[in-house]
């Protein structure tokens, strides 16, 4: 249990929410109740609290896939209303249902705008006639006209009537149309939201239904502005009741709480009366409930209070009464007497832990109480008699104690002075003795019976100088240890920036192991901070390295990639290899866009270049010029011009040859066949040999010379 680990989940909880990771909350939101287990409830409620909180607010919140989908229907939405706007009709139906798929598995409240806006875009489709040839006689009308056609049978012949409307008509109509029906969807989902009991969530459908009617005709928006009044005065009074019922059922709750932990949790029953008199403390429940319910719960409380204020001290009374004649048994008689140093030592742990349980059990006591002062003049009548046999026990006791513990430190320590690091480059300096006498000697001087005794036998002369001598010693180690740190670190910072991962990690080794070894010494937060001042440089450097080489190797590979048609041109080679022209000994082939296999799949060591061609081996060696080219990129140039890229070859065939495949080869058990082992060969095959004379990889672009 550790409330400090559940409130590191509550907040890695907060992080994720603000981050859109929503499936992740919930474990962290379990991990962190486990915390919370054994833990008293006044330090695990506020906590929980915030639980709470957050599970609410994640209700609330839309998935990640919600919102697509809602974005997916939005888009559809759109995508309907460009089409209405030029009066096209075509799909609209289709891209409608789309729309409503895409919302189907989403909340009510969530997809109610985009629901309203369907209904209005499918009414004013039905009411958009599609452009079709008149039958009988054309009419034509002014262009600042819109007509709306609707053919219609007069004697059994087709005819076409022609309704005249200015376009503003048209769309004032089609507006008013789709505010009302806006508007009527909310009041719709606002009584049902009331009915089914959340009428928190009925007043933000309200102010939308509101807002859809503003710029109406009163005669078209009065009634439905009635509507609103009505379903807001019937709100206001479910959200009363409702939220007088949930408090008061939570105070009850609580109060019944606090009962029946009376006995078998008092801590428990505490925390519940707490929440209860928090409760009361509110506004929301000074509104919901009224003064006089308020009262008859605070006489509650207090009745509670006092039945738990007695139980809690019987308990504690009975628990300490035992302790306490136990401690006046031990001390009944000198407890030390007879004892070295080690038993005296636990005895006197012995009778510290006897009085420090009674003063855990007074704790939960008014100090004023009657028994708890009578059981506090009993442990200072006892504590009177342990420090009268302590001080009987001797002055010599204490000096040995002090000196042998000493002593023992000195003698596995001895020689610190004398030896010498042999650590590496980058490596923490080897003196293990300088580091044991750090160690040791800031324990001894930590420990809180070392600042006891000190304190107790200030001015002792023997003591004083055993202690001083430790100090001494810390501060000659810590000295040394430190010097052989700092040494390491100003030898590495006048090394070249290395690459390796190795070594660009050993400064911050390094500071952790400064600051460890020389914990508690003047020491320690300079040297780790040279250490991650080298490691912060390094890295500063390296970025810039690696940047300028990608600058480098970007720079070559267009100039490369410029360059090669021209080489090849010069070598005369033909545009592509065919199967039959490796068989002619002494001709040149172009191999564009293949992948260097030496090493991998084949490899000798006659081979630089390796690969299977039309299902036969080739394998080749570079001339000088191209592995200068090669070992120029890779070694001064510092540029990573492997065979994970594609390469386009030049090569002269010099005729048939052998090269090593790599074969992988099972060992079985000749009489059970089962598998021993497998092994990896590179047996011969046969090859076809290249001579590589041209190349183009990357930043390198190579021909024969001129």
């Amino acid at each position: 249990m550790s409330a400090s680990a559940a409130k590191s989940r509550i907040m890695q909880a907060r992080m994720q929410l603000e981050s859109g990771r929503v499936d992740e909350i919930e474990p962290t939101l379990v991990a962190a109740e486990r915390f919370l287990e054994g833990l008293p409830d006044d330090e695990s409620a506020p906590i929980r609290t915030q639980i709470r909180a957050l599970r609410d607010e994640l209700a609330s919140t839309m998935k990640p896939e919600d919102a697509r989908a809602l974005s997916a229907a939005a888009g559809k939405v759109k995508q309907a209303k460009a089409a209405l706007a030029e009066g096209n009709t075509y799909g609209l139906e289709e891209t409608l249902q789309a729309a409503e798929g895409f919302l189907a598995k989403l909340k009510d409240v969530d997809k109610a705008e985009l629901v309203a806006e369907i209904t209005v875009l499918r009414d004013r489709g039905r009411g958009v006639a599609r452009p079709a040839a008149p039958m009988v006689s054309t009419v034509s009308v002014a262009a600042t006209r819109a007509p709306l056609v609707a053919p219609e049978r007069a004697g059994g012949m087709p005819t076409t009537t022609v309704v005249m409307h200015t376009a503003a008509e048209a769309a004032a109509t089609v507006d008013v149309s789709g505010q009302l029906s806006i508007a009527k969807s909310r009041l719709a989902q606002a009584r049902m939201l009331l009915e089914s009991g959340q009428p928190e969530r009925v007043e933000d459908l309200l102010q939308t239904a509101a807002a859809a009617l503003a710029g109406l005709a009163e005669a078209d928006k009065a009634p439905l502005l009635a509507q609103i009044e009505e379903i807001r005065a019937q709100t206001s009074g479910a959200a009363s009741a409702e939220d007088a019922r949930r408090i008061e059922q939570q105070i009850r709750r609580d109060l019944g709480a606090a009962e029946s932990e009376m006995d078998p949790h008092p801590h428990r029953s505490a925390a519940a009366l707490e929440r209860v008199m928090a409760c009361l403390r509110e506004d929301d429940t000074r509104r919901a409930l009224g003064s006089g319910a308020i009262e008859t719960f605070r006489a509650n409380v207090m009745t509670l209070q006092l039945r738990l204020a007695a139980r809690i001290k019987a308990e504690a009374i009975s628990r300490a009464m035992p302790l306490v004649a136990e401690l006046e048994q031990r001390v009944a008689s000198d407890p030390f007497a007879g004892l070295d140093q080690h038993a005296a030592y636990v005895v006197t742990n012995d009778l510290h832990t006897l009085r420090c349980r009674v003063e855990t059990e007074l704790r939960t006591l008014p100090e004023t109480d009657a028994e708890a002062r009578a059981i506090v003049a009993r442990l200072l009548a006892a504590d009177l008699k342990i420090d009268r046999a302590s001080a009987a026990w001797g002055k010599a006791a204490l000096d040995a104690e002090v000196g042998g513990s000493w002593s023992v430190i000195a003698h596995d320590i001895d020689g610190w002075a004398a030896e010498a690091s042999d650590a590496g480059p980058l490596q923490g300096p080897r003196l293990p003795k300088t580091r044991t006498a750090i160690g040791r000697i800031r324990y001894l001087l930590d420990d809180p019976d070392t600042q006891r005794i000190r304190r107790e036998t200030a001015g002792d002369p023997t003591i004083e100088a055993t202690y001083r001598t430790a100090e001494q010693t810390l501060e000659g180690a810590a000295a040394k240890l430190a010097a052989a740190f700092q040494q390491v670190l100003a030898d590495a910072e006048r090394m070249e920036t290395p690459m390796r991962r190795v070594e660009l990690d050993r400064p911050k080794l390094l500071a952790f192991d400064a600051e460890d070894a020389l914990a508690g010494t003047p020491h320690a937060g300079p040297t780790a901070a040279r250490a991650r001042s080298l490691d912060a440089r390094w890295k500063s450097e390296i970025a810039a390295i690696m940047k300028s080489r990608q600058e480098l190797y970007d720079q070559l590979s267009a100039e490369a990639t410029a360059a090669w048609p021209g080489i090849v041109a010069r070598t005369g080679v033909a545009p592509e290899l065919l199967p039959t022209k490796l068989a002619a000994r002494d001709q040149a082939v172009l191999l564009t866009g293949v992948y260097n296999r030496n090493g991998w799949d084949f490899g000798d060591p006659d081979s630089d270049f390796a690969m299977r061609f039309d299902g036969t081996p080739l394998g080749g060696a570079y001339e000088p010029h191209v592995r200068a080219a090669l070992e120029h990129a890779w070694y001064e140039l510092k540029l990573d011009v492997s065979d994970r890229i594609a390469w386009d070859v030049i090569a002269i065939v010099e005729g048939p040859g052998t090269i090593g495949e790599r074969t992988t080869v099972t060992l079985r058990d000749k009489d059970t066949q089962r598998e021993i082992a497998k092994v990896e060969e590179w047996r011969p095959v046969p090859c076809v040999r290249l001579r590589i004379i041209a190349l183009h990889a990357g930043p390198i672009a190579v021909g024969p010379p001129r």
